[in-house]
């Protein structure tokens, strides 16, 4: 049995000229749905960096408030120490120099939490890299901030009472090394903080978010001890 093929009616140089033009057509109208596509991923990935910038540069604002209350945190502490020395010789001693705490500044992760993968996927993978290093960093700040407060407060609430024995003392002291490992620890990530920031053209603005810093008011320490 023969089986006979049917033939282009114009030929078959004119029937796969015909197809070329249709493959074409398809190859055309597919790369420009990917220009499409690309363009859109470009759009959508510059606002969201945008919107992750601002977000960051609100929080290192953040980080930067807490920075300049550093040197009156620190001779608290100092002042607070030398209380420790005189007050277990001298019960009478009332404690001093515990108020005035560090004012802490809320911080904002609202924009990274609510990314989408395929969204962060786009961005490229050293700045995905650098991004999430920074929200870690900054979300241990947070974390330090808050485990100071929670030293810093109870340590205003014993302000001005005396008569502490040695179990109280005790206490106190943890409450003042926890504050003093705390604001070691903000002030030692700050370096680095500003560094991943940098790497991303973060700027760190100098901003008062409507506060005044307390000014140090006290005159003459004792160094912490060791």
């Amino acid at each position: 049995m023969h089986v006979h093929l049917p033939k282009p009616t114009h030929g078959w140089r004119e029937f796969f000229g015909e197809v070329g033009i249709i493959v074409l057509g398809v190859l055309i109208a597919l790369g420009a749905e990917q220009v499409v596509e690309a363009y859109h991923w470009r759009h959508q990935v510059h606002q969201f960096r945008e919107a992750l910038d601002e977000e960051l540069a609100y929080d290192l604002s953040a980080y930067d408030f807490r920075m300049r209350q550093e040197r009156c945190v620190d001779r608290r502490i100092a002042q607070l120490d030398a209380w420790l020395a005189d007050a277990a010789t001298d019960p009478a001693l009332p404690l001093s120099a515990a108020s005035a705490a560090p004012v802490r500044i809320s911080q904002y992760r609202s924009v990274w939490d609510l990314q989408t993968g395929d969204l962060a996927n786009h961005i490229p993978l050293r700045d995905r890299l650098s991004y999430a290093q920074l929200y870690d960093e900054l979300r241990l700040f947070e974390q330090l901030q808050v485990q100071e407060g929670q030293a810093w407060t109870e340590l205003t609430s014993l302000q001005g009472q005396r008569g502490f024995d040695r179990a109280e003392l005790l206490h106190v002291r943890h409450l003042l090394k926890l504050a003093q490992s705390s604001a070691h620890s903000i002030a030692g990530n700050h370096d680095y903080v500003t560094g991943l920031a940098a790497r991303l053209h973060i700027p760190v603005r100098r901003e008062t978010f409507g506060l005044t810093i307390a000014p140090c008011d006290v005159k003459k320490v004792r160094p912490v001890r060791s």
